[in-house]
């Protein structure tokens, strides 16, 4: 407890500064007021009449003018009874009370908090002599101030964050105000609609424990769903948040359900649906009766299901995650989230199988540090593209604080594959009337291309009050699975190589068994032989051989290496050579079939061509830079360039090239049609003698013509040359 003195001389003070007038102490608290011992005697005056109570949330459409700010005051109790003017004679004790008499039941406010910022106590016979206290009263969500709350089950709450927020808003409401013995509440949802900025929501129990929040940061809307509440009688605490330059308005509601889920045989409640550990195109039936519990009805009550795959991690500091994604025809959404508590600022970014960011994440969890709860940085995607294979989740460190975090990643799958249910939309009457419940089968099969995993989600029924109830279900599948090379399904190989050689390559393909089952496998080729497919001269007649070990089974958690060995000679011409290989993971038993693909087909490719890649790793002009400063006149620019076969092995002619073997020329990079010269080549001529030198590579000197655009340019070299005749 804080004392504040009074001033200009000390003559009293005042403790505690700050008092806290809610429904724990019946809405009434004690200071003390105390003397200086220089004084001999002190009367001082409370000045309650003036000092009013205004709505500190801006609360606006007050329900009657009892609410009205010039007629809210609190009340004053000294030794003698209710009286603002105290003799003090050495230190007293004072109530100050928000009391219901003479109607002034400030319970029918709207909820929210209210407060004096500066009830004013001074010395009565001396009134420069003076300090004050802040009073804050909270006004609860109740029936009190929300008519609509006994008949349908709703309360409304209203307010503004004010530009630059630095304190979030609290509402509190009793969970069982509805329950009645033969009625109870079974949920709670929070819906909250902001006309303008972004705010979050979150859920407290009287133990100042987070239940539930939403943290929608491109939706101007929030909904939060609780279920089952405790049956013990406590005040729950609502808490808004944002952080705008500008002011946000908001308007929420408190809806509360008596739905519950039922097992339809025993009538016993189900909190949570855990199907266990199930293999591949596992069936389950489930018969629940839906119940509303609370004398309230319920109207035009939805089903929904959502199911995801998830996986978890955990680190700290800047660190790298990757997870499979299946393709679009299985996933159709991600979120990856980061949970912490601490001061770390952490960020997120995500990259799918091709490298590509597809999300970023940063500064989401600054209104949850404001509430004082688990911070949390996520990112959501439906960019899912038609191939399956590895995303990065990267982790980014925006202080020298790493506190230990968690990382969730839920691939959301289409749940009408796994569920069908008989449910379809329902009203149902409160607990003492008839159709208060209705019977609802749920049937799971686990399709046969789910990936081996934990899936998560929950089962929701909710009414058009956005009252209802969330049932959260897992399953752990157990399959065999089959990723080559970083993906599913397939893929294509492809050998680059000059041709008229004697050679044969090996290309290497790593098969995974991700999967908590064994594999077993087979593989059937296109004969032996990629046969030419494209090119000059290509005909069915000439074919390269290929070979590969035998792979027949690999082992859960586990791979198996596939080498597979081209063969082709000189005689064969330019082209494109092509064949396959399958692996096959079927097996009579679908459980121990591969997932979510039985089959993989690898496409073979040889490429034979006379192509050659040209390196340019050094640009200088005469004057030793990269910038032409003068283009009215023309100046030489010297190009080195390394040259390679198709393969990645040097060309070796060095001293047999010379200026004609070469053409060069640049492009804009702006206006990329734009080509000097528009055709052919610039002028070229020797840099050095010989062409080539071991440091450089070939030193190509050319001139830029003068009078051209200005702008930057790419340099294009291109080469050709014959080798063995």
């Amino acid at each position: 407890m804080s004392v504040k003195w009074s001033s200009p001389s000390r003559q009293f003070n005042v403790t505690p500064d700050i008092l806290y007038l809610n429904w724990t102490n019946d809405y009434s608290s004690n200071i003390t007021i105390t003397k200086n011992d220089s004084l001999s005697s002190l009367t001082i005056e409370i000045t309650n009449g003036t000092d009013l109570v205004y709505a500190n949330y801006s609360q606006t459409g007050q329900p009657s003018s009892l609410c009205a700010p010039s007629y809210y005051r609190l009340f004053v109790i000294g030794p003698s009874g209710y009286n603002n003017t105290i003799g003090v004679s050495n230190s007293v004790n004072v109530t100050i009370a928000d009391e219901p008499i003479d109607s002034y039941d400030h319970t029918q406010c709207l909820p929210g908090r209210y407060w004096i910022q500066n009830l004013h106590i001074r010395n009565a016979t001396q009134t420069t002599e003076n300090t004050s206290i802040t009073v804050f009263i909270d006004i609860p969500i109740s029936q009190e101030n929300n008519d609509n709350l006994l008949s349908k089950g709703t309360a409304s709450f209203n307010g503004v964050l004010s530009e630059n927020s630095t304190i979030y808003h609290s509402y509190f409401f009793n969970i069982t105000e509805l329950s009645d013995g033969s009625a109870n509440v079974t949920g709670v949802a929070i819906n909250l609609s902001l006309s303008s900025g972004n705010a979050d929501l979150f859920l407290f129990d009287d133990s100042q424990v987070l239940k539930a929040k939403s943290i929608n940061s491109d939706s101007q809307n929030e909904l939060l769903i609780y279920n089952f509440l405790p049956y013990n009688s406590a005040m729950w605490e609502i808490r808004i948040y944002g952080n705008s330059t500008s002011q946000i308005p908001y308007e929420g509601y408190v809806i509360f359900t008596g739905l519950n889920f039922l097992n339809a045989s025993n009538r016993q409640r189900i909190s949570n649906l855990d199907f266990g550990t199930r293999n591949a195109s596992y069936q389950q039936t489930l018969n629940i009766t839906l119940k509303n519990e609370l004398n309230i009805s319920s109207p035009s009550i939805t089903q929904s299901i959502v199911l995801y795959q998830v996986k978890r991690f955990n680190g700290s500091g800047a660190k790298n995650f990757t997870f499979f994604v299946p393709d679009s025809s299985i996933a159709n959404k991600i979120k990856a989230s980061l949970y912490w508590n601490g001061d770390s600022n952490y960020s997120i970014n995500v990259y799918d199988e091709d490298g590509d960011l597809v999300g970023s994440s940063i500064n989401k969890h600054v209104n949850a540090k404001k509430v004082g709860v688990e911070r949390e940085e996520y990112v959501e995607t439906t960019s899912i593209g038609s191939k399956a294979g590895f995303w990065r989740i990267e982790v980014k460190n925006h202080t020298t604080t790493t506190d230990p975090y968690n990382l969730t990643v839920r691939i959301y799958v289409s749940s009408s594959d796994w569920f069908e249910t008989n449910f379809s939309q329902v009203s149902l009457n409160g607990t003492n009337q008839i159709n208060n419940s209705t019977d609802i089968q749920i049937n799971l099969t686990v399709p046969n291309n789910t990936m081996n995993g934990t899936y998560e989600g929950y089962i929701q029924y909710l009414d058009s009050r956005n009252g209802g109830i969330r049932i959260p279900l897992r399953i752990s599948v157990t399959t065999p699975m089959l990723i080559v090379n970083d993906t599913m399904s397939s893929m294509t190989a492809k050998v680059d190589e000059n041709y008229g050689a004697n050679l044969t390559k090996t290309v290497t393909f790593f098969l995974n068994n991700t999967g908590d089952l064994d594999l077993s496998v087979s593989l059937t080729n296109s004969s032996g032989k990629l046969t030419c497919v494209s090119g000059t001269g290509c005909s069915s007649g000439y074919f390269a051989n290929f070979t590969y070990n035998q792979i027949t089974s690999i082992p859960k958690n586990s791979y198996k290496i596939l080498q597979v060995n081209i063969s082709f000679n000189s005689s064969m011409p330019k082209g494109i050579y092509q064949g396959w290989i399958t692996i096959w993971g079927n097996n009579s038993n679908v459980e121990l079939s591969a997932h979510p693909y039985s089959t993989f087909n690898i496409t073979l490719k040889l490429n034979l061509t006379d192509l050659v890649k040209v390196d340019v790793f050094g640009v200088k002009t005469a004057d030793g830079n990269t910038m032409i400063e003068n283009s009215s006149k023309s100046e030489n620019v010297t190009a080195n360039v390394e040259l390679y076969y198709i393969n990645g092995t040097k060309v070796e002619l060095e001293n047999a090239l010379n200026t004609s073997n070469f053409t060069v020329w640049l492009v804009n990079k702006n206006v990329t049609s734009y080509r000097i010269p528009a055709s052919g080549s610039l002028s070229l001529f020797n840099g050095t003698t010989p062409l080539y030198i071991s440091l450089t590579g070939y030193s190509i000197n050319f001139t830029v013509p003068a009078n051209k655009p200005g702008g930057y340019y790419d340099v294009y070299v291109s080469t050709s040359f014959e080798k063995n005749g």
